[in-house]
């Protein structure tokens, strides 16, 4: 009688455990055994690390995983069923984006400098505690963030996080300068409910200390468009060394009341002055408007430029924004 095969196709995972000689993930997916029905369950898939190391050098951000191989049943300590796969029959092949399916096309991914990301939604800036440390496994071995954070463009230009906290702050933990993003001008209820997700089940608000408001009603979502006739719209580039320019310090003023009456974490304005003390220099830039009167206004950097003058340095680095 031959044996059961499994056959599992998704996106590359977020929480990868890996020890010496094996690489173990868990996927939830729905998968095809044989002729059976198609099954929504948790799967373990372990591949050796040689195998692993080797896969993720070449995979791309839109790329799918499949996964091939013998399942076995598992059960947990509180008695939750799961299929284990122990395979090296894993590899990586194109996606090809499904009409029906699809809450974001892999050309509409763009690198954006985390810098100019801020939390600005009440389910992140209530934001419980919560392990990072499969994700963080997970991204130092790949080497980047592979799941797009989504965010939308803010009246200051900058740009708020909707979806992807988890990955966010990955990214911020291991000092990645940019991460890939979707734009959707919408709050996070209302992309959960684009999506059809409950924002009872979604990870960022059963981590939030913060109950889901009243629902939104049922967004649809944008629909698909042909890249080449897509309207054009605002966006964040990473800034180009050319942009940048020295300006004296004195040169620049502060006059919004959100850096006026701002108080600074102590701790982390020491940890920043320490790193930036060491360097010598301010390593990111400013962001500042030009003034009437040929000076600068202060749009972003209020900590950097704080350091700056405690530091005694003569000039600053700074893009000049509208």
């Amino acid at each position: 009688m031959a044996k059961a095969r499994i056959h599992l196709e998704g996106l590359v995972p977020q929480n990868v455990k890996s020890n010496e000689d094996e690489v173990r993930f868990k996927w939830t997916s729905t998968a095809i055994i044989e002729q059976q029905k198609k099954q929504n369950v948790n799967y373990i898939i372990k591949v050796s690390r040689t195998k692993w190391l080797e896969l993720i050098k070449d995979i791309k951000d839109d790329d799918i995983l499949v996964v091939e191989g013998e399942p076995y049943l598992g059960m947990t300590s509180k008695g939750v069923p799961y299929i284990e796969v122990n395979t090296n029959n894993i590899f990586a092949k194109q996606f090809v984006p499904q009409e029906d399916i699809s809450y974001f096309r892999p050309e509409e991914i763009e690198e954006v400098p985390l810098a100019h990301i801020d939390l600005v939604e009440p389910v992140h800036l209530n934001a419980k505690p919560f392990s990072l440390e499969p994700n963080i496994t997970n991204a130092q071995i790949i080497g980047r963030i592979t799941m797009p954070l989504t965010v939308r463009i803010l009246p200051s230009g900058r740009l708020g996080l909707v979806s992807g906290l988890k990955n966010y702050l990955v990214a911020k933990q291991l000092g990645f300068k940019t991460v890939p993003v979707i734009f959707r001008n919408m709050t996070n209820l209302e992309w959960l409910s684009m999506r059809g997700i409950d924002p009872q089940k979604s990870f960022e608000w059963r981590h939030s200390k913060i109950r889901v408001p009243g629902r939104p009603k049922n967004i649809a979502p944008p629909p698909r468009q042909n890249r080449m006739t897509a309207p054009a719209r605002p966006m964040v580039a990473p800034i180009s060394r050319n942009e940048i320019k020295e300006v004296p310090l004195v040169d620049i003023t502060v006059t919004n009341p959100k850096f006026t009456n701002a108080r600074l974490n102590p701790q982390k304005t020491m940890a920043e002055k320490e790193r930036i003390s060491k360097l010598g220099k301010i390593d990111e830039p400013l962001l500042v408007r030009q003034t009437v009167n040929g000076k600068y206004d202060l749009v972003d950097g209020f900590r950097r430029l704080t350091i700056a003058k405690e530091l005694g340095f003569d000039k600053v680095p700074v893009k000049v924004v509208s």
